[in-house]
């Protein structure tokens, strides 16, 4: 009796696998259609977003970003890592980053870069993941068209850091 209870559990295992693995390529297309409605979304907004570290290695940025992070930006892209047009501020941007991870998510950080046409706003905020900082760059030149209220709601921001913002 013992061994035919080892030969049902057996059979329940290789049964449970085969009938799991069709539900596998459902639940990856899902997974995949979410994560490009989610792209498409942040790929439309107006300023750019990028998730990066502690020392401006960037994981990720919206097309926005790329954007306004062009070379020659006061803010540039390059690789994989964030630079200022100067020494200077690239120095200021990476302190604005160690403020930021070491305050923890009740903290927004806020940076002007650069002067003119090409100055940027950069506010960074600690991310749901320990070890990446959101920011959001916006062109200094240009008014975000988002209403005080959802940069509130979107970057959990205080009334007075929105309007700073917007």
């Amino acid at each position: 009796r013992h061994g035919q209870a080892d030969d049902m559990a057996q059979a329940d295992l290789v049964i449970a696998p085969e009938t799991a693995i069709p539900l596998l390529p459902d639940q990856l297309q899902v997974s995949t259609e979410r994560d490009d409605r989610l792209r498409g979304l942040l790929d439309s907004l107006c300023f750019g977003i990028a998730l990066c570290n502690v020392e401006g290695r960037v994981q990720w940025v919206n097309r926005q970003a790329t954007a306004l992070l062009a070379p020659g930006a006061a803010l540039c892209l390059q690789g994989d890592h964030l630079y200022g047009r100067s020494a200077q501020d690239t120095q200021s941007l990476l302190a604005a980053l160690s403020a930021a991870f070491r305050a923890g998510s009740q903290r927004v950080g806020y940076l002007r870069l650069g002067d003119g046409p090409q100055a940027l706003h950069v506010a960074i905020r600690p991310g749901d993941d320990p070890a990446s900082l959101m920011l959001v760059v916006s062109s200094a030149a240009v008014a975000l068209e988002l209403p005080a209220g959802a940069l509130e709601n979107l970057f959990g921001l205080t009334p007075n850091e929105a309007r700073l913002l917007g």
